[in-house]
C-alpha cells in the first residue's frame, strides 16, 4: 500500500497524541516581536503560536560546530500547528524547560507532517 501525504499527516498526529498522552510533550510559545517598518514608519504587531512539541537532544555526530552548535536542540511539531508564525522566519524565540531560546532553523518532512526545529540558547 501506498503511503500518502495524508497518510504520512495521520501517522504523525497519532504519535504526538500518544507522546501527549505519555507527558512526552510539553507546550512551548514560539514568538516574534513586533517593530516599526523602516520603510513606512508604521509599528507592526509581533505574532506567537503555542504548539506542542517534543523534544530531542542532538547526537555527537551531528554537532559540528558551524551549524548545529554544542547545546543546540531539536524541537518536533506537527506541520499544521503553526497558524500564526511561520517557524522558517528570522527572529523567532521561546522559552523551553525555563531556558530562554532563539530558533535556528526550521525542516518539514517531505509528507508537510512534522517540523524539525533547531534551537539555541540565547
Amino acid at each position: 500500500m501506498a503511503l500518502t501525504q495524508t497518510k504520512f499527516k495521520s501517522v504523525a498526529a497519532k504519535l504526538f497524541a500518544k507522546a501527549k498522552a505519555g507527558n512526552l510533550t510539553q507546550l512551548v510559545t514560539f514568538a516574534t516581536q513586533g517593530g516599526t517598518d523602516p520603510v513606512t514608519g508604521a509599528t507592526t504587531d509581533g505574532a506567537s503560536d503555542t504548539v506542542d512539541v517534543v523534544r530531542e537532544d542532538y547526537q555527537a555526530n551531528e554537532i559540528d560546530g558551524s551549524i548545529v552548535m554544542q547545546g543546540d536542540f531539536k524541537l518536533l511539531a506537527e506541520f499544521d500547528s503553526f497558524v500564526n508564525l511561520d517557524p522558517r522566519s528570522s527572529g523567532i524565540t521561546a522559552t523551553v524547560d525555563g531556558v530562554d531560546v532563539r530558533l535556528m532553523d526550521a525542516q518539514k518532512d517531505a509528507a508537510d507532517a512534522v517540523w524539525t526545529l533547531q534551537m539555541r540558547k540565547l
